[in-house]
């Protein structure tokens, strides 16, 4: 499960993400996460890719899926946005998370940066989810 101290919500990149997600009057904010990630044709550092794990915990959010923590900001977003997402949203986020898990561990078999086995377990979690999720729907 997701805690802050896996650092989802925890790091830069995702407080500045939080701060436009505070804004944020519908989902599109969540789509541009996971298409940053889906679309690149390079190899994404961690922070290039955090905003899209916090944006998939927050598509489970909306989905009424427990999630350990959430912040303040993701709360008020779902209670503002306050409906499930459309299946592709759904998609999309398991797209994201799917490149995401694929590109961690090429990076930990080449000697690149690791994550800790938390933080792999976690996100692997997180996509198993996702995909039993977009079965269901």
């Amino acid at each position: 499960m997701q805690t802050l101290d896996d650092g989802y919500f925890a790091n830069d990149d995702v407080t500045d993400w939080l701060l436009q997600l505070e804004c944020a009057s519908d989902v599109a904010i969540l789509e541009d996460a996971f298409t940053q990630v889906v679309q690149e044709k390079r190899d994404l550092e961690p922070g290039e890719y955090s905003p899209a794990i916090a944006a998939a915990w927050v598509v489970m959010a909306l989905l009424g899926q427990t999630v350990e923590y959430l912040p303040g900001e993701v709360r008020l977003f779902v209670k503002r946005i306050g409906k499930s997402p459309q299946p592709g949203l759904l998609v999309s986020a398991l797209k994201a998370i799917e490149r995401i898990n694929a590109e961690s561990s090429r990076h930990e078999l080449s000697g690149g940066h690791t994550r800790s086995a938390a933080w792999s377990q976690t996100v692997a979690d997180l996509e198993a989810r996702l995909k039993q999720l977009v079965q269901q729907s």
